[in-house]
C-alpha cells in the first residue's frame, strides 16, 4: 500500500474563506456583487479591486473567472485582517493540520470499526484490508 503525501497547512486565504465566507453570509453576498460589477466594468469596482490584478488583467475585466478573483480579494483580506482575525484564521490552520497529521501517522486511528476498539486491533484491521 503506497504511502499518502505528508499533509501541508491550509493557505491562509483558504483558511479565511472557510471561517468567513459562508454562504448567505454578507461578506459573501459582498464579493459576489463586486464579481458580478468588476466583470461588468463597474468603475467603482475596478476602482477597489484594480490592485490585486494586472495590467493585463485589467484590460478585459470580464475574462477574469471567479476561482483568482475570490483567491485575490480573500488574500487581500488576510493581509489587512484585524489581530483577532488572524489569532482565529491561525488557530484554525493548526488544527486542521494537526488532525491531518494525526490520521496521516496512524490512518487505522481515523479507520472506521468502532470507537470501543483497541489501537491494536484497529491497526490489525486496517493494515488487513
Amino acid at each position: 500500500m503506497r504511502r499518502p503525501k505528508k499533509p501541508v497547512a491550509v493557505a491562509l486565504w483558504q483558511a479565511y474563506s472557510k471561517i468567513y465566507f459562508k454562504k448567505g453570509s454578507g461578506l459573501s453576498v459582498q464579493v459576489h456583487t463586486d464579481f458580478e460589477a468588476f466583470k461588468a466594468g463597474d468603475e467603482a469596482a475596478l476602482a477597489k479591486y484594480s490592485h490585486l490584478f494586472s495590467e493585463s488583467d485589467l484590460e478585459s475585466p470580464s475574462s477574469i473567472l471567479w476561482l483568482p478573483f475570490h483567491q485575490a480579494v480573500m488574500t487581500d483580506l488576510v493581509r489587512n485582517a484585524s489581530v483577532e482575525e488572524l489569532e482565529v484564521v491561525n488557530k484554525y490552520t493548526q488544527t486542521l493540520l494537526e488532525k491531518k497529521l494525526a490520521a496521516y501517522n496512524k490512518p487505522w486511528a481515523v479507520y472506521p470499526g468502532g470507537d470501543g476498539d483497541l489501537e491494536v486491533v484497529k491497526k490489525r484491521n486496517y493494515l488487513s484490508r
